[in-house]
Parts: structure tokens; sequence; C-alpha cells
């Protein structure tokens, strides 16, 4: 079962680290590269969930970690790149209906527009439910082909324990990323605040959520 009170406590359970995963998220512009270290140690922090560690793993060996970051991103724009190409060809066809019925004088073909954009929000969240199996397997296995083990990807997504762990990180997330804006909007006078409170939230979160997902995929059997 997932330990989900634990898996809240354990970014707080070393400050340093931490705070050295905040600094990763905390400079804009420069943040666009140091956040692939930070999804490095996110990775790691699942690999140490999945073994029952609850201890924060240590910052150390950086460039392996960028590359871990970086391939977590590829897979993530893999996995969601049908998802971008129906989105694409929906939208186009809908200005494309829209133009045809200006020039005709017709009503435009909202229905079909409608039911692509449906089915494209359906394909977002089947993604959005998917793809954090991949990215755990390629976590679990170290090797970038095993992300796209469908068979397996599925096997494990479509368990009830992983479904519960999802809703779980789902909620978590969407808590937090409220409570984060309400702390931005509040000490936006100070400019640094909404930044450095973004940047806490973007740690704590990412280490919370993937210790939530790596035990509900050790569960889903």
């Amino acid at each position: 079962m997932v330990e989900f009170v634990n898996a809240i406590k354990r970014p707080f359970s070393d400050w340093k680290k931490m705070g050295i995963g905040a600094a990763m998220y905390l400079i804009p512009i420069v943040n666009w590269i140091t956040q692939f270290f930070a999804s490095g140690y996110i990775i790691n922090c699942a690999k140490s969930a999945m073994k029952k560690d609850k201890k924060l793993p240590e910052w150390d060996n950086w460039g392996d970690m960028f590359v871990k970051g970086l391939l977590v991103a590829v897979i993530g724009m893999i996995y969601f790149l049908p998802t971008l190409i129906l989105g694409l060809v929906t939208g186009g066809s809908f200005v494309l209906s829209l133009i045809q019925a200006g020039a005709t004088g017709t009503m435009p073909n909202i229905g079909a527009a409608g039911a692509g954009i449906a089915i494209t929000a359906l394909l977002a969240i089947l993604t959005m439910y998917v793809a954090p199996v991949a990215i755990l397997l390629y976590a679990e296995k170290g090797n970038f082909g095993a992300a796209f083990a469908i068979g397996e990807v599925f096997k494990k997504a479509f368990t009830g324990a992983w479904l519960v762990g999802w809703l779980l990180a789902m909620v978590y997330g969407i808590v937090v990323s409220a409570v984060g804006g309400l702390l931005s909007m509040v000490l936006a006078m100070t400019i640094i605040g909404p930044f450095i409170i973004m940047a806490l939230m973007s740690i704590i979160m990412g280490i919370t959520v993937i210790t939530i997902l790596a035990e509900a995929y050790e569960e889903a059997k």
C-alpha cells in the first residue's frame, strides 16, 4: 500500500538536499538547463523508493543526473507526440472549416471539431496516466528502450494499485500547485518571493509525486 503521509514527509527529511533541488529551478532561463539535473535526481528518488529506501539520495554524479533528466524529457515528448499531432490536425481542420464557411456563407462544422477536441483531450489524459509508468520502467531498468516496452507499460498501468497511486499523486499535485500559486500571489510584491516559492514547490512536489508513483508501480503486478 502507498505510504502517502511518508511520501509527503520525504522531501523534508533533508533540508540541504531539498534546497539544492530548489536551486535547480530557481533562476529563470538558467533553469531550462539546470532542471534536467533536478529531473535526474527525482529519477534517483524513484529508484530508491522502489527499494523501500525513503532516505533522499545524494546529489552526486551530476553528469549521470543530467543525462537521466534529459532522457526523461525525451520519453515524455515521444509519448505525447500522438496527442500533439492529433491536436494540430484537429485545430487545423477547425480553422480550415471556419475559412471555408466564411467564403461560402455556410455554418462551420463545429460538431466534427468538437468531437476531435474531445478525442484529443481523452488521449492527453490517457497519456498523462500511462507515461509515468514508462518513465518508472526507465528508472528501474536504467535502459531508455525499456520505456517503450508497451506491453509491460500497459500491464502495470491498468491495475488498481497504479490507478489509486496515480489519483493520489494528481490530487496532491493539484493541492500543492494551488497553495504555491496563492503564496506566490501573496509574495508578488517581493519580486524574488514567487520564484523561491515555485522553486521549492517544484522539488517538493517532484519528490513526493515520484515517491507515490514508484510505490504504486512496485505494487502494480
